[in-house]
């Protein structure tokens, strides 16, 4: 019974709503393109190596030639599907080829305003509509599924709050996180550290506090600079979007610092710790994603909003200030540093 209920051809490549209930093999094809899945029970799509969930809540996206194939889990009622083939020329045009078409990622969920987008645009194309209208409507869900790097709003976030700033800010949580007596013994300075009337786990306690005092300053550079610089050049940038990024950036980093200072409690080389923490941040979160409903929580996607329900892709912009994900995170990144100070206070530094 797999069959295409409508085909709309037009700039834009073809807009196709399929009912599927059959399995495909492995293929791949020359078009791009973007899967929605609007009724029925969801399926499962590999894609080169991933796999990944077709349902209500994600979106799924297959560069040009990448080999994927369908599994449903109705073999009855089958499922429906809104398959967008995309021609590159008109999502990019900037691009000087198909070649050059890449989508950001492969899956990422679906907020409210683009899961409207996905069923209005699926319902104009079985409606038989006008050629403009699918183009315009077609054109605002694909504003939805990624920044619009043309507005002042949607380039500062490609630039600092999803890329560079971003992974930068999370590195520098890390590296913050090294040290401790168990560093202080490789350079022979454990001795003069002992030797004050305070106890290890103040040591550890005031270290970690220090640090996070140090991230908690970080994150607020970006509250002050970023609307300020903004008005100077003659442009607005929310305050509230500002401190809304700044909390994520203060939850997520204090977790890799927390991870970090457990590290070092341990691991007496700097750079030794320091592996070990980036290699820890990067397989725990990869690890996490492979569970179902937990994909999009990887460190830097928090810190950005990539996928997640409180951000807006359409307009680049939180949806909401996210206080209870960073209060997660904080408590999380509390616990971790109870049970590296637990551990300081346990560690044998003789010898």
């Amino acid at each position: 019974m797999s069959r295409a209920l409508a085909v709309f051809h037009g700039r834009f490549g073809r807009a196709t709503v399929y009912q599927l209930n059959r399995p495909f093999n492995i293929h791949a094809h020359r078009e791009g393109h973007l899967i929605f899945h609007v009724g029925g029970m969801p399926a499962c799509i590999d894609v080169c190596a991933g796999h990944y969930d077709l349902s209500e809540t994600s979106v799924v996206a297959v560069n040009p030639w990448e080999p994927h194939n369908f599994l449903p889990t109705d073999l009855d009622g089958g499922a429906i599907f809104f398959v967008l083939y995309v021609n590159p020329e008109w999502f990019a045009p900037d691009a000087p080829g198909s070649d050059r078409l890449r989508f950001g990622r492969t899956h990422f969920k679906r907020t409210v305003a683009l899961d409207k987008h996905i069923r209005r645009t699926a319902a104009l194309v079985c409606g038989a509509p006008s050629l403009s209208s699918l183009d315009s409507e077609l054109r605002r869900l694909i504003g939805a599924t990624k920044p619009p790097a043309t507005t002042y709003v949607g380039y500062l976030h490609i630039r600092l709050y999803a890329s560079v700033g971003c992974a930068v800010f999370w590195l520098i949580a890390i590296v913050l996180g090294l040290g401790g007596l168990a560093r202080e013994r490789t350079h022979g300075t454990l001795g003069f550290t002992l030797a004050l009337p305070v106890p290890r786990s103040h040591h550890a306690i005031a270290r970690a506090a220090v640090g996070v005092l140090e991230l908690a300053a970080l994150a607020l550079v970006p509250v002050v600079v970023v609307p300020a610089a903004s008005w100077l050049v003659g442009e607005r940038y929310p305050w509230s979007q500002a401190v809304g990024f700044a909390a994520l950036w203060l939850g997520v980093g204090s977790v890799g610092f927390a991870v970090s200072f457990a590290i070092s409690v341990i691991v007496r080389s700097d750079y030794v710790a320091l592996a070990v923490a980036v290699l820890t941040m990067r397989l725990v979160p990869s690890a996490v994603a492979l569970i179902p409903g937990l994909e999009g929580w990887r460190p830097l996607d928090v810190m950005s909003g990539r996928g997640q329900s409180y951000f807006d892709p359409a307009t680049a912009m939180l949806t909401c200030v996210p206080w209870p994900v960073a209060a997660v995170a904080l408590v999380a990144a509390c616990a971790l540093i109870t049970i590296a100070v637990q551990l300081a206070r346990q560690e044998r530094f003789a010898g």
